[in-house]
Formats: structure tokens, sequence, C-alpha cells
């Protein structure tokens, strides 16, 4: 895949971090979506053991487990949170070009393509902390490897559905996502199925199956019923994540904050915390 690396690859990454370092005039000006805390938080429930919050139906736990991974090399949460989302959009930077060119050859366009769509990633990386820019990277990741799905080798499969099972973890709707990728790539492409390709379709099933099984497990086991996520039930019914927590941890949680902040305080995390004690 990176054997095409270039010297148009590399003139995209040096723009990217150039874009970075213009957007630290903006250091101060971020929006602390109630999102985010609430997955800094589990992240602080996985780091203290209390599997009972960390497990969780509402939000997806990939981020989570990210930032848990990230907690001993930065103090402050939120920071953490940026550092990841700026790492994020790095790599969907350069696998949105590694895509272009897949699809057409073409190193102009595939140079052209991508730089339009820098500011957007670094912008989104920047202001917001939410998983959706994962979730992302990895649909651009099954994008460029969608074409394995012809191949005979089982290894290739169970590589996507490990592509499947993390677009699922992230988000629960990236799993539905996931489908929705598969049944467009059999309406675009029906002249090249045939009787192996469906059962590369089962045994793929098959393999996000075994892969989510044991996060399935868990939550359905919390929830009491068969679940894949609550998120979609909970967005539909127009609940509000705070009022209406039936269960701690869920959805609400003590660092709740969603306001613009400027500048970004040194102790920003204690700042959520002094917000809900306020009265």
């Amino acid at each position: 895949m990176f054997k095409k690396i270039n010297k148009e690859l590399l003139l995209i990454v040096c723009l990217f971090f150039v874009l970075i370092g213009l957007l630290q005039f903006f250091i101060g000006w971020y929006h602390n979506f109630s999102d985010a805390t609430h997955y800094l938080w589990i992240a602080d429930k996985y780091a203290e053991r209390e599997w009972i919050n960390a497990i969780n139906t509402y939000w997806g736990p990939m981020i989570s487990w990210l930032l848990f991974l990230l907690t001993p090399f930065f103090e402050d949460p939120f920071t953490k949170f940026r550092f990841l989302q700026i790492t994020l959009s790095l790599f969907c930077t350069i696998f949105t070009y590694v895509l272009i060119l897949k699809k057409t050859s073409t190193k102009k366009f595939s140079f052209l393509g991508t730089i339009v769509l820098i500011p957007a990633y670094v912008s989104y990386a920047w202001f917001y902390n939410t998983p959706d820019l994962l979730l992302l990277f990895w649909v651009i990741i099954l994008l460029v490897n969608i074409n394995q799905l012809f191949n005979r080798k089982s290894l290739n499969l169970f590589k996507l559905s490990l592509i499947g099972a993390a677009m699922f973890f992230t988000k629960s709707v990236g799993l539905y996502f996931f489908i929705l990728v598969f049944i467009g790539e059999f309406l675009l492409d029906k002249n090249r199925f045939n009787k192996a390709i469906f059962f590369n379709y089962l045994k793929l099933g098959i393999f996000l199956s075994i892969v989510i099984c044991p996060w399935v497990i868990l939550i359905s086991n919390k929830n009491k019923g068969f679940t894949l996520g609550t998120g979609s039930v909970h967005n539909y019914n127009m609940n509000s994540p705070i009022i209406t927590s039936d269960i701690d941890g869920e959805l609400g949680n003590p660092y709740h904050l969603g306001q613009l902040t400027n500048p970004i305080p040194a102790n920003a995390f204690d700042a959520c915390i002094e917000h809900m004690h306020q009265p």
C-alpha cells in the first residue's frame, strides 16, 4: 500500500502540519461537547477498573480505550483528546490520498483531492472532540481494502471483519455503515457476484460476529436483553442523556460541560467538576 509513497504525499503531510501550526493562534478555542467529557470519564472508569460504568451500552468504547492508553502521557485530559484527534486527522489525510490514488491511479488528481479535504480534517480535529473522526478513519480504511472481499483467502476476510468490528466499537451505528458499504459494493458490482463471493459474504459475517460477540454479551447482560447499543434508541426518542439517565455512567457523568471555552484552562478537567458543583 505504501510502496507508492512519493513527493506528493510528503507535500500533503507538510501542508497538514503547516495548518496545524496556524491553528496554534486559535489554541484557546474549542467546543467542549458533553460527549467528550463522557468518553474521558469512561476512560477513567477503565483506569479505575470500575467495570459497571466502563462497560457502557450508550457510548462506543473504542475512543475511551484509546484515551485510556494515552493517559500516562498527558496530565490534562482534553489535551490528550486533542492529540488523539490530530493524530487521527493525519491518518485520515494519508489514507485519503492512498484511497484516491488506488481508485484513480492518478497522482495529480489524488494530490488535489486530498489537499481539498485537509482543511476539513484539521479543523474538525482541532475544534471538536468526538469519535466521528475515528469512525471516518475506519470507513476510509474499509474502502481502501474493500477489494479483499473478492479474495479467496480467509485471512483477508478476517481483516475486513476486524475493520467492521472497529467501526462498531467506535459507534454502534458504525456496524450499519459497514453493512451498507457491502450492500453498495454488491449493487455496484453485480457482475462479479457468484457462489464464491456469496460464501465470502457469509464468512465475513461469521468472522465479524465472533469478534464483536464478547462485547455484545457484556452490554446485553448489562441491559438485560440483546443489545448492540442503546444510543440510537435514546436519540430517536429525543431523550436528554443527562436528564433521563437511569444507570450511573450510561448516559450521565459528573463532568458534563458544553460551552465555548477561551482560553483552555490548565486544569480543564477540574473546571468541569467545579461546573457541576455550582448551584
